[in-house]
């Protein structure tokens, strides 16, 4: 047996370099799918990590051995092991929060699910909101489908993979059985549906490739279990002539951002192009809410052409900057160190002490200011005071260059939040449950007690019973959907 303390990737990488590829696979696959199926709880990002391992290094090297289960039991085992080398340091320095904040970064998107309004949200930003760069031209010159053809396409398999069937009907096993096909090619036509199921396929003949160029992955093998997977982008595998999805909740994340990780992957001017869509979106949720806001050129206007601004001011007291981005995988993995300042300096860390802080000195403003930071993805920190520990010479300087003896924005009154949460929160406002104030100052007060204090804003929302999804900019962008589906059907009848 080896000892903890000589677990390395080294070692289990050399294991699987001895082992049947296919078997390896295989069993990799199957305990995936039965615990899927059996809605079990594994620890998936283990699994995924080793099947990511199995397709790069299994049978690099002579002798190949069978793989039967207590050897594959070690590796598995290996790989949560290994987890402990980046886990011990944090335990043993008594840093929590960044023991946390890791395995937010490695498992919470495991959890998410995908709604209508996240397909709502894809056609708005993708499709509604017009912009000076042809995003839908671009997806489709390089995957052959429009992004609404993959939209629905991807709509259609999620509810084929998450049906709940008569007991006499065949159930879902895990697999794309060709046999229902046919009924999706009617609809979206034979061609559109290779190019789907092609675009997001892995197979023994192209894994490598398709797994190297993956710009997520960490380049330490040691840190990789803690990365967001691969098969995000690739969630089917091409199995003895099986198409198997790897596991729902993968197919979830892939519904709700494929195509933001694709073009952000392939196409240089997606990112750019992205942060005015962004923008702009947030601003369909401010009119919604029936706040009084200004923009940024307006607060230029109001404190200099050629000061750093934030994108909206809302009353007066809460400023928001849109950053449409996700968490960098190496800041995911080192929360708290200076690799994190450099991967957050142009984005959340500017956001904040460049331009929040600037606007709260400059502008009119009230007493008490709060912020939100929007993201696309989730961050998941609890407020800004998660990274006092990067700002914190920001803040001091900026005090000492405007003798200031206090921070006129405390870190715990501003907020880093997805998308989503910014939906739930112009639904509350809308349902008229809260005001953008009450909402802050309530939020504010939970995290100052231990007791109450949540890890993601929008769990603050809970306790808010929202009605169902009225906001008109979803609603209005589904709608499309529902016109071009309902054209779909009528064709495909005749």
């Amino acid at each position: 047996m080896v000892k903890h303390s000589e677990i390395s990737f080294q070692y289990i990488r050399n294991k699987i370099r001895h082992l049947s590829k296919k078997e390896l696979i295989w069993y990799t696959t199957e305990l995936i799918r039965n615990a899927d199926l059996r809605g079990e709880q594994i620890r998936l990002w283990d699994a995924l990590i080793l099947l990511k391992w199995s397709y790069l290094y299994a049978e690099e090297q002579h002798p190949i051995k069978s793989v039967d289960k207590k050897t594959y039991d070690l590796i598995l085992k290996s790989i949560e092991k290994l987890q402990s080398v980046v886990f011990n340091k944090n335990v043993v320095d008594n840093n929590w929060d960044s023991f946390f904040q890791i395995l937010t970064y490695q498992q919470f998107y495991l959890q998410e699910g995908v709604y209508w309004e996240d397909f709502a949200r894809q056609i708005c930003i993708y499709i509604s909101i017009e912009g000076k760069y042809d995003i839908d031209k671009s997806f489709q010159s390089k995957t052959n489908l429009t992004i609404l053809e993959f939209i629905e396409i991807s709509m259609m398999v999620f509810g084929y993979v998450n049906s709940k069937k008569p007991n006499n009907e065949k159930q879902y096993n895990g697999y794309i059985n060709i046999e229902d096909l046919p009924p999706y090619e009617q609809l979206f036509g034979k061609n559109n549906m290779i190019a789907y199921l092609t675009l997001l396929s892995i197979s023994l003949r192209d894994a490598k490739e398709k797994i190297n160029r993956y710009k997520k992955s960490l380049k330490n093998g040691t840190f990789q279990p803690f990365e967001v997977s691969v098969f995000t982008l690739y969630p089917f595998q091409l199995i003895a002539n099986k198409l198997n999805i790897v596991h729902r909740d993968i197919f979830a994340h892939t519904c709700c951002h494929f195509i933001y990780d694709y073009l952000k992957e392939n196409d240089p001017k997606f990112t750019t192009e992205f942060g005015g869509r962004f923008e702009k979106y947030i601003k369909l949720g401010l009119d919604e809410s029936k706040a009084k806001y200004k923009t940024e050129s307006n607060l230029r206007k109001e404190i200099g052409q050629s000061e750093r601004v934030t994108d909206f001011i809302v009353e007066d007291f809460l400023l928001i900057e849109c950053k449409g981005i996700e968490q960098k995988p190496i800041a995911g993995l080192n929360p708290f160190e200076g690799i994190a300042y450099k991967a957050l300096k142009d984005s959340i860390i500017k956001a904040y002490s460049k331009q929040m802080l600037n606007v709260v000195l400059k502008a009119k403003t009230s007493t008490i200011c709060y912020g939100l930071i929007l993201t696309y993805k989730e961050f998941y920190y609890t407020s800004m005071d998660d990274l006092k520990e990067l700002v914190e010479n920001d803040i001091n300087q900026f005090m000492l260059e405007n003798n200031l003896e206090t921070n006129p924005l405390p870190l715990e009154n501003v907020f880093v939040i997805g998308v989503r949460a910014w939906d739930r929160l112009v639904q509350t406002i809308k349902d008229g449950l809260a005001t953008f104030s009450e909402i802050m100052e309530s939020v504010v007060k939970a995290n100052s007690d231990d007791e109450t204090k949540l890890k993601s804003f929008e769990k603050h929302l809970d306790k808010y019973k929202t009605s169902n999804w009225s906001l008109t900019y979803l609603k209005q962008s589904y709608a499309l959907h529902e016109k071009s589906f309902d054209k779909r059907l009528k064709n495909g009848s005749n």
